[in-house]
């Protein structure tokens, strides 16, 4: 099985808790095996590594973010049955937590063309209103989003590498939802559950694009958006798998629909609901498998999770 781990002497793994202090072990393993994985020479065996043309990854490279971010999806079988795989997964969860906590907007190829696209875009939400639309959030979701691709999002808005909780804070503005910004927002992230907010602080003179953009990691980061909104005392529901119904029951198009995969400590990813019917709900999200958009996803369809979460209006 595979394992980031030597044996001892007699052939056995060293214990749990001394796996869990030694990350960088479970960080050269996974390179190792992302960088296989990813130039194609270990489909079926981690220790195929034949081939001269293998990617090497590095710890910050954006193809080893999108492998750890796939893993929340949990699909790669291999890993699934290795021992070490709860360690695996607190790492992944670590590394793309202090990622999306800690991230910059990327250079947006898109912005200028998102841009031009944006007076239309706009045509299909509403000016924003005092209550909470619905509909809007569905319309909003559907616009920017492009499925198997990275559409990502109108330029008043930073795009981030790990973008699910972003758009679905932007979704959440458009269907009616306040901002709640502190007095004084300083640049980039903010890390607070307090507040909830994203603001563009600078526009290039030339462009009229923005070049800085202010934001609460509870806008941007799974957990620390549930955080705040569970403070503001909204109704967050989570069942198991097996209760899959419960969160299917309680949804309503515009909620927001989280998942915990298992042997993660906390949430890892955020969807918005975009319709229910036939018994289900579908999901429409950026970040992905791969790193793609993925529009009216059955949430039936997705790999069971430890915990699934409901954040509703």
């Amino acid at each position: 099985m595979l394992s980031p781990f030597s044996s001892t002497a007699n052939g056995n793994l060293v214990g749990e808790e001394q796996q869990k202090k030694d990350p960088q072990k479970i960080e050269k393993f996974l390179l190792d095996y992302a960088s296989k994985k990813i130039s194609g020479t270990n489909s079926n065996n981690i220790s195929n590594n034949s081939a001269e043309d293998e990617k090497h990854l590095t710890a910050e490279s954006y193809d080893f973010y999108v492998f750890l971010n796939d893993l929340f999806w949990e699909t790669d079988q291999n890993l699934k049955n290795s021992p070490d795989y709860r360690s695996i997964m607190e790492y992944a969860y670590e590394k793309v937590t202090e990622k999306t906590r800690n991230a910059l907007p990327i250079d947006d190829k898109m912005a200028k063309k998102n841009l031009e696209n944006d007076a239309a875009k706009k045509d299909n939400v509403q000016p924003f209103n005092s209550y909470y639309n619905r509909q809007q959030v569905v319309n909003y979701a559907r616009n920017w989003v492009s499925p198997g691709n990275q559409k990502r999002n109108l330029v008043e808005y930073p795009t981030f590498d790990l973008d699910c909780t972003n758009f679905a804070s932007q979704a959440w503005v458009a269907g009616g939802n306040v901002q709640r910004k502190p007095s004084n927002i300083p640049n980039n992230y903010y890390s607070t559950s307090d507040y909830w907010y994203s603001i563009v602080k600078q526009t290039s003179p030339i462009t009229g694009l923005p070049t800085l953009f202010g934001w609460s990691t509870s806008w941007s980061v799974v957990d620390d958006f549930q955080d705040y909104w569970r403070k503001r005392g909204q109704s967050v529901i989570s069942a198991s798998h097996s209760n899959l119904n419960t969160i299917i029951s309680n949804a309503e198009i515009g909620d927001i629909v989280q998942f915990k995969s298992y042997n993660s400590p906390r949430p890892t990813h955020s969807m918005v609901v975009t319709k229910k019917e036939n018994g289900t709900l579908y999901l429409t999200y950026h970040s992905g498998p791969n790193n793609n958009d993925v529009l009216d996803n059955d949430i039936k369809n997705i790999e069971a999770k430890e915990t699934w979460y409901l954040v509703k209006f």
